[in-house]
């Protein structure tokens, strides 16, 4: 990914990652470290075909959107298959890859996919817009997870212990911040990234199931079904084995 090129290219120290790109990452060698939890709550399957109400009633015709094969949402999909059909692979064929804005469009003007693993803001304007929730990734995974972690260099939290530190800390009153001003929070997103959403809508779609936390949640879920289905080839034996090099 653009993400971890960056990280082997020496010109990122930091950046958030989804749980399953990061152990990937880490897995192959890459030298990351799990920094934090970010985001927790939960990201939902929609679609826009009434007659679907569990990933078994979907048709060989139809596909589903996720960022990438490889994303976690791509790992819950056959997580929720293990479950449903005692196989991960029977919804592999359905997969096609969109970065969120295009399968929001695509989903919304009902060409293309059938459904869409979404996240907010996304997710919220598409259950405005009618879509109907197939499965979230509580269902699918069986705890719930961070959608988002926070992720380092190894060389830099070697070479600069106090500013790694001082870094968490802050990301970690961030965090804290945003959980207690939500409305607050709201208005510098909306103002920092040019939504046209409103800052009530983007708040609501930020509060509801979403908290931020430092503390990583599903990690090992994911590491122990990536690893047990051959995605990757060595798992941490706990969180804490992420954290060093």
């Amino acid at each position: 990914s653009d993400t971890v090129d960056a990280f082997l290219a020496d010109q990122i120290d930091f950046s958030a990652m989804g749980i399953a790109p990061f152990l990937t990452a880490w897995a192959k060698g890459v030298p990351i470290v799990l920094t934090s939890g970010m985001v927790n709550g939960p990201v939902k399957l929609v679609t826009w075909r009434k007659d679907i109400h569990s990933i078994k009633d979907f048709r060989p015709t139809d596909r589903i959107a996720v960022p990438s094969p490889t994303s976690a949402q791509a790992m819950m999909l056959r997580m929720a298959s293990a479950r449903a059909f005692g196989d991960p692979k029977p919804l592999d064929a359905f997969m096609v890859s969109l970065p969120h804005p295009e399968a929001m469009n695509a989903l919304l003007s009902r060409q293309q996919i059938t459904a869409h693993f979404a996240t907010p803001p996304y997710l919220g304007q598409e259950i405005a817009a009618g879509m109907r929730v197939v499965l979230d990734s509580v269902d699918a995974g069986g705890q719930p997870y961070s959608g988002q972690i926070m992720v380092g260099v190894w060389k830099f939290k070697h070479s600069n212990p106090v500013a790694y530190h001082a870094v968490a800390d802050g990301r970690k009153e961030a965090l804290q911040w945003i959980d207690s001003h939500p409305h607050q929070a709201a208005k510098l997103v909306h103002n920092a990234d040019g939504y046209k959403i409103s800052v009530d809508a983007l708040e609501k779609m930020m509060t509801g199931d979403n908290s931020y936390d430092a503390k990583p949640l599903g990690v090992m879920r994911f590491a122990n079904f990536m690893f047990n289905q051959g995605l990757i080839k060595k798992a941490p034996r706990n969180v804490a084995a992420l954290t060093v090099r």
